[in-house]
């Protein structure tokens, strides 16, 4: 998750800190959320 955060956004802004989240979650509602998996610890993964 920081990896991609850091990846994506080149400010280090608290509000944009849930955008990812938000914007997985909506990926998941359209792909189905077996897809994509939170791996605790390590981040997300496609499966």
């Amino acid at each position: 998750r920081s990896e991609l955060y850091e990846h994506l956004f080149d400010e280090d802004d608290d509000t944009l800190s849930n955008l990812l989240d938000v914007h997985v979650s909506n990926v998941r509602k359209k792909l189905g959320h077996d897809f994509i998996v939170t791996r605790r610890g390590h981040g997300y993964a496609i499966e």
